[in-house]
C-alpha cells in the first residue's frame, strides 16, 4: 500500500550495494499483512522479509538497509522517515512461541516495535519485540534492543538500551555525512 502517489523507483527491494555479499536480491513473504511506504524505501541485496498474516510494517520516507536485512513481522512494525539500517540487522516482534508463567497463564511471545525518525544502525544490531526508540538516535554496531530506548534524543545508544555511550548533541545526518580521508 502507498500512501502517497508512488513513482518508478520509490521501493527497491534486493539491489546490489555491497560486494562482500552476495547478490541474490530479496526473499519475501506476506502470508496476509499489510505493508505501508510513506515514501522512499531501498533494501538492499541478501535480505529477507516475512509478514504474517495480521501483521501491519509501515516504512517512512528515506528508510534504506544496505544489505542483509531480516525483518519478521507478525505484529506491528513501524519506522518514522529517514531511518538507516547497515548490514546484517535483524528486526523481529515475535518469538515465534510462548513461555508459560509459573503464576499460571501465558506471555504473549510477541508485542510491537517502533523506530524514531533519523535513527541509524550500525551493522549486527539486533531489534526484538517492544522496542521504541526515540528520535535522532544512533544505535552502535552489534546492539540487541529488546525494549524501550530510555536515551533522549540526539544520543548514541551503546551494547544494552540502559547503556548511552554519548548523550545528546550527536546524530547522523545521511544528507551531510561524507568523509575526506
Amino acid at each position: 500500500m502507498l500512501k502517497s502517489r508512488g513513482k518508478f523507483g520509490m521501493i527497491r527491494l534486493g539491489f546490489p550495494t555491497v560486494s562482500l555479499y552476495p547478490t541474490q536480491g530479496i526473499v519475501y513473504e506476506n502470508h496476509g499483512g499489510t505493508i505501508v511506504f510513506n515514501g522512499l524505501c531501498t533494501i538492499g541485496n541478501n535480505s529477507a522479509i516475512s509478514i504474517g498474516t495480521k501483521a501491519i510494517v509501515k516504512f517512512g520516507d528515506r528508510f534504506a538497509a544496505s544489505t542483509t536485512l531480516r525483518l519478521t513481522a507478525y505484529n506491528h512494525i513501524s519506522f518514522s522517515d529517514n531511518v538507516c539500517f547497515g548490514w546484517d540487522t535483524l528486526v523481529m516482534d515475535t518469538d515465534f512461541h510462548k513461555l508459560t508463567k509459573v503464576s499460571g497463564g501465558y506471555s504473549k511471545g510477541y508485542a510491537p516495535i517502533s523506530i524514531g525518525s533519523n535513527n541509524w544502525f550500525g551493522n549486527g544490531c539486533k531489534i526484538m519485540k517492544r522496542t521504541t526508540t526515540p528520535d535522532y538516535c544512533v544505535v552502535s554496531a552489534g546492539t540487541r534492543l529488546s525494549g524501550p530506548v530510555s536515551a533522549p534524543s540526539y544520543s548514541v545508544v551503546g551494547n544494552d538500551s540502559h547503556i548511552v555511550v554519548k548523550a545528546t548533541g550527536v546524530w547522523r545526518n545521511v544528507d551531510d555525512d561524507v568523509i575526506e580521508y
